[in-house]
């Protein structure tokens, strides 16, 4: 009966956890959606760079500094 037990009391504390996660989220939507898309956003921003480089174009690498006499 151990087994059961033990069992019974996490699928209370997950389920207790789950509601009032809920209450939470319903209560903070719309402080928390802005957030959850901005984080989205650094993922989707990865994703879309990380394309493959065309090998004809030409890049120029040059350094503007300070001319000084």
């Amino acid at each position: 009966m151990g087994v059961i037990d033990s069992l019974i009391s996490i699928a209370v504390v997950v389920t207790f956890l789950s509601f009032v996660g809920s209450k939470i989220y319903a209560h903070e939507k719309e402080h928390i959606d802005p957030l959850i898309k901005k984080i989205k956003g650094w993922f989707n921003k990865d994703s879309e760079e990380g394309g493959e480089i065309d090998s004809n174009e030409d890049f120029e690498l040059s350094f503007k500094g300070i001319d000084r006499i």
